[in-house]
């Protein structure tokens, strides 16, 4: 190699210093850096399919900022040989239709969201366009999300999601989809709950056995004696929801027609009076 020139890493010829591109260690000749910045906004368009991810219009993409750059090793000597590995990019594209600045964050965060999509997992990508502050994106999720609990049976994880999106006739008809259901299994008891909790006194009445308020059952009155006792000491005894695992906190204000809060799953008054009851007898032995 001759003093003073120098080997540009895309055409591999000797120019010199004058013409050669140091910045950031990628190694290019004045003549090369445009053309290998071209080539990658072209890459990137690509890889983004032409589409805004943010709004759905095709066309409309352009790259407004590109930066190369190369690894390097921070032991060695500071100059451009310190630079290693390929050519790599940072970029921040911008959509003309609907002016959402898309770097490469984003852009891997709207694939994640529509692979989340794509295998059924509705809420997850609920969660990523709220992130991205996309809220009718987020509703759809949601929606689609409701939709699949219905279709697979979980009524009360559908109304769950209907409630949150204030779709209150949607979270009524789960409701009592789930009540009938639990009504033609025989678990009168889930029934009468979800009726109760619908305010249709009547059919939870008309529910055999059911440990329900308005009836009193031995369950019953032992869980009013047990609330009476957590709350003249002041006690907190947290449950765990038998289907999601989330804690539900038993105090002195606990109604007895609650439901757990995270999933929906009426509570059995007669399985929290025994677990209250253990509480009890532990304290008592210490």
């Amino acid at each position: 190699m001759s003093i003073g020139l120098v080997q540009c890493e895309e055409c591999k010829r000797q120019v010199c210093w004058e013409c050669y591109e140091i910045k950031n260690g990628v190694g290019l000749c004045k003549g090369c850096r445009p053309l290998v910045e071209e080539r990658f906004r072209r890459r990137i368009l690509t890889n983004a399919h032409g589409k805004c991810p943010a709004c759905g219009s095709e066309g409309c993409l352009k790259v407004v900022s590109l930066t190369l750059f190369k690894g390097h090793a921070p032991d060695l000597d500071p100059s451009y040989r310190r630079y290693t590995g390929p050519i790599q990019y940072e970029y921040l594209l911008e959509c003309t239709n609907c002016s959402f600045p898309l770097d490469m964050e984003h852009m891997t965060l709207f694939q994640e969201a529509q692979e989340a999509e794509h295998e059924g997992r509705y809420e997850e990508a609920a969660q990523i366009y709220k992130g991205l502050d996309l809220p009718e994106r987020e509703d759809a999720m949601h929606l689609r999300a409701a939709e699949k609990a219905e279709e697979e049976g979980r009524y009360e994880e559908a109304a769950q999601i209907y409630k949150g999106l204030n779709l209150l006739d949607l979270e009524h008809m789960m409701h009592l989809q789930a009540a009938e259901r639990a009504e033609r299994k025989g678990d009168h008891e889930v029934a009468a709950h979800i009726y109760e909790r619908l305010n249709k006194t009547d059919m939870a009445r008309s529910m055999p056995a059911g440990n329900h308020a308005g009836t009193v059952t031995p369950a019953n009155q032992d869980l009013d004696r047990l609330i009476e006792q957590i709350r003249r000491e002041g006690l907190v005894v947290l449950y765990i929801c038998p289907k999601c695992n989330g804690l539900i906190k038993i105090d002195g204000e606990y109604d007895q027609g609650n439901f757990c809060e995270n999933c929906g799953t009426p509570l059995s008054t007669a399985i929290i009076a025994s677990m209250l009851n253990g509480s009890f007898s532990q304290l008592k032995s210490l």
